[in-house]
């Protein structure tokens, strides 16, 4: 019986390990017309912000784009629902301007500030991009010690706030290791583009399967004193 049971108490524990220790991972790319479209939307977090730019500005606490503007100009490709219904129209809504005629291996970046977070730094980083061609994009992550904690590669088609045949795209990082900052490059596929972005949202969320794995290894602290029992 012993033989038989220790795999099993072994494998348990393995479990616990990847439960405890989730790896960084891509989320996206997704349609993205309204909040709800998040993939985080209803996830509980322990602190968690979006910032939208309707007030003109990016001032969620503790975070720091590298470059780019707001704007609401007529042709700003903002989140479609910003104005409170989805019709492919944002009449005066705003978006955040990247980089206007961009020219290929456009970078920008979000930077965290600790202190300002409560120590703690988001563990979930995304964004909604309305408006580029085609592009081949590359997040890059860093920890909390500014090294990297990979890269990420996708591709992503157009996005227009005025095609239903190319709404935004959410694109982000989510997992356990806080991130000090996150890093983007769009290497353009088909011409030239304005960047635009929106719905930056960032948080620090508890990691699901950490419950699960602390019932479990008291399951297989049981087994283990069950095992001993039987031996004794």
């Amino acid at each position: 019986m012993k033989t038989f049971l220790l795999p099993l108490v072994l494998g348990v524990l393995l479990i616990i390990s990847v439960g405890v220790n989730a790896a960084t991972v891509a989320v996206g790319p997704s349609a993205y017309l309204q909040t709800s479209d998040g993939p985080w939307n209803g996830q509980p977090f322990n602190y968690f912000y979006l910032e939208d730019h309707e007030d003109g500005l990016q001032n969620t606490p503790g975070a720091t784009a590298s470059v780019g503007y707001a704007t609401n100009i007529s042709q700003a490709d903002s989140v479609d629902g910003d104005d409170g219904s989805v019709d492919q129209l944002c009449s005066g809504c705003y978006s955040w301007v990247v980089s206007a005629g961009a020219a290929d291996g456009v970078v920008f970046s979000y930077s965290f500030d600790e202190a300002q977070l409560g120590d703690v730094l988001p563990n979930h980083v995304g964004i909604a991009v309305t408006n580029a061609f085609a592009v081949d994009i590359s997040m890059e992550g860093f920890d909390k010690d500014g090294l990297s904690i990979g890269t990420f590669l996708m591709s992503l088609a157009a996005t227009s706030l005025s095609s239903e045949l190319s709404p935004a795209q959410f694109i982000g990082l989510q997992g356990d290791v806080g991130l000090s900052s996150v890093s983007y490059t769009f290497d353009f596929v088909d011409a030239l583009s304005t960047i635009e972005i929106d719905h930056f949202q960032y948080g620090d969320a508890t990691i699901v399967p950490v419950p699960a794995a602390v019932w479990l290894f008291g399951s297989a602290l049981g087994l283990l004193g069950w095992m001993r029992r039987k031996t004794a």
